[in-house]
């Protein structure tokens, strides 16, 4: 990994950070795999709707168990500014990015 990404902004302790991003990734590829496979399959069969009903019961199950885990903060967690890892100024909307980087 450090071949790869340690030099000028990266340091020792941002390439660890990276690599185990990399490796939750990587937890999840199988998964990610699997869905395009299974989906193609009722495509095939000619079965349209069943994917669909899989994927709006699997995004009900993922908010329930995401308001579970944080609750009510659920949506402050998942803003823009917190998504892309930034530091947006207390006061400032997260709506979007403006602003996040500081003023020139």
């Amino acid at each position: 990994m450090g071949l790869l990404f340690q030099r000028g902004a990266f340091d020792p302790v941002t390439t660890r950070l990276t690599a185990e991003a990399l490796l939750y990734y990587a937890v999840g590829l199988w998964a990610f795999s699997g869905v395009r496979i299974v989906v193609s399959a009722f495509y095939a069969l000619q079965d349209t709707k069943t994917p669909v009903k899989i994927a709006v019961i699997s995004l009900l199950v993922k908010h329930l168990l995401e308001y579970l885990a944080y609750g009510a903060n659920a949506a402050r967690r998942a803003s823009p500014c917190n998504v892309a890892g930034l530091r947006c100024e207390p006061g400032t909307p997260d709506t979007g990015i403006e602003g996040a980087f500081g003023s020139d």
